[in-house]
């Protein structure tokens, strides 16, 4: 799963991401540092992209944490965690 893009305000950040997995898959949950988790975000196609906007409480002139992605392959429905940094300046 990659980062395309990603914008952080002092309430919030917006991760906007690409499948590039190979294969389709279940968001099942999107976590960050400081952050409310999301549930189920759906299903995301290979190659497909996805914007998702999560409510934090961000101090500070930047936001640096951890985002967990949680998945499950579509085909084989085995689960996966994906774990990432995001360093952004608040806006």
């Amino acid at each position: 799963i990659a980062c395309l893009d990603h914008n952080a305000t002092a309430n919030q950040l917006v991760l906007r991401v690409q499948n590039s997995l190979g294969y389709d898959i279940t968001v099942d949950a999107v976590k960050a540092t400081g952050c409310t988790a999301l549930g189920s975000q759906g299903s995301l196609a290979n190659g497909g992209a996805a914007q998702w906007t999560l409510v934090c409480v961000n101090g500070g002139s930047k936001y640096n944490g951890q985002v967990n992605v949680t998945y499950t392959v579509t085909e084989t429905l085995i689960q996966h965690n994906n774990v990432g940094q995001v360093t952004s300046r608040i806006e």
